[in-house]
């Protein structure tokens, strides 16, 4: 009915003219047009509720189908409407934080570097040749195995001289009753007596001393480490040829009063036995052992 209108006021906008006549005959003609619309709204709302108050069924709903009343259906909860989660926008990265970012990549490879370097020197130091081992097979090789010689270890505790040679005297001298007490005692006493021909040789400095007298004192006394000097001292006081073994060669001491092949006693000097220094072993017969 709309189009209607707009149709029947269009025909008389075009013949009705612009002047008082003819908007009179707009006013009335859309006038006639409400009140047209009015009753057929009027009529359509009267045959509703007539269509209602009947109690006819629904039209398209036969006797037929099972139809459930309203209060008897379950009532169903709604849905409660989940709002979507935003998703942040990425954040395009500043210069500083590109610059810190790059800083922090570079710290991480020179760390990664420097772990594989320390694992690759302690593969190396893992599987190189033992110092230690190298410095004893030098010696077997060189002085002991073609004269059927072995080496017996001897305790590192700063005696391992006077404990080698009192071991040595154990086997020489099977009866007397020999430590490293006793060694150093009669090393000291021999020093002591023949000072003219030890003290030039006698070094303080090393020892840790300010006198020849405490130099003596600390021999007899202290766990100082022993070296030429007392090895010389011993020779003469036990009246026995020493032989010291070492990679540079045997030493040979001999006593005032000489010595038998059978009374010598046999030493091996290691520079690369222990961490904290040099050290003294006894060598001894294959046999013996």
């Amino acid at each position: 009915m709309e189009a209607d209108k707009r149709i029947a006021i269009k025909k008389l906008k075009g013949s009705a003219g612009k002047g008082k006549k003819g908007k009179d005959a707009l006013a009335n003609a859309e006038l006639e047009w409400d009140e047209k619309y009015k009753a057929l709204m009027d009529r359509h709302t009267k045959e509703l509720s007539d269509l209602q108050g009947s109690g006819s069924e629904p039209v398209g709903v036969g006797p037929s189908e099972n139809v459930v009343p309203v209060e008897e259906k379950e009532a169903v909860a709604p849905v409660p409407a989940v709002a979507p989660v935003p998703v942040p926008e990425e954040e395009e990265e500043t210069p500083k934080q590109k610059a810190l970012a790059k800083k922090i990549r570079k710290r991480q490879q020179a760390l990664e570097k420097e772990k594989a370097r320390e694992e690759q020197i302690a593969h190396e130091i893992a599987n190189a040749p033992n110092p230690r081992q190298i410095e004893i097979d030098a010696i077997m090789e060189l002085h002991l195995s073609k004269h059927d010689l072995e080496i017996e270890e001897i305790a590192a505790d700063g005696n391992c001289l006077y404990r080698a040679i009192a071991k040595q005297m154990d086997y020489l001298q099977s009866g007397d009753d020999f430590d490293f007490r006793k060694i150093r005692k009669m090393c000291a006493e021999e020093i002591a007596m023949n000072r003219q021909d030890y003290e030039p040789f006698a070094d303080l400095e090393e020892m840790k001393v300010a006198s020849f007298g405490e130099y003596v004192d600390k021999v007899r006394e202290s766990s100082e480490w022993g070296g030429h000097l007392e090895l010389r001292a011993l020779a003469h006081s036990l009246k026995k040829k020493i032989v010291v073994y070492a990679t540079e060669g045997p030493l040979e001491i001999e006593s005032a009063e000489g010595g038998d092949e059978e009374g010598v006693i046999r030493l091996s000097f290691h520079r690369q036995y222990y961490a904290l220094g040099e050290h003294y072993n006894s060598v001894v017969n294959k046999a013996s052992q």
